[in-house]
């Protein structure tokens, strides 16, 4: 029972500190967001480490997945003006 306690505490701590190291290299937060997101991290362990890292990830799964299409899906692909006979 103590050694499962134990391995919770660590996972919490490793999972803690690895999202705060995210948090902390993000460079489209202000310096406040991170230091409140940091605080909410370590006061509400579990929780929100995990929201925390799964927001950023899907932040960044959307700008790589904009930024890889680009422009591609432009009226360029249409006929405007039917040309009907």
């Amino acid at each position: 029972m103590n050694l499962l306690f134990i391995l919770v505490i660590l996972l919490g701590i490793i999972l803690n500190l690895i999202v705060t190291i995210i948090v902390v290299q993000r460079d489209d937060l202000d310096k406040i967001q991170k230091k409140i997101q940091i605080f909410i991290i370590w006061i509400i362990p579990y929780v929100s480490s995990i929201g925390i890292w799964l927001f950023y990830n899907s932040m960044d799964n959307d700008f790589n997945r904009k930024k890889s299409v680009g422009n591609s899906g432009g009226l360029d692909n249409y006929t405007i003006g039917g040309g009907g006979d």
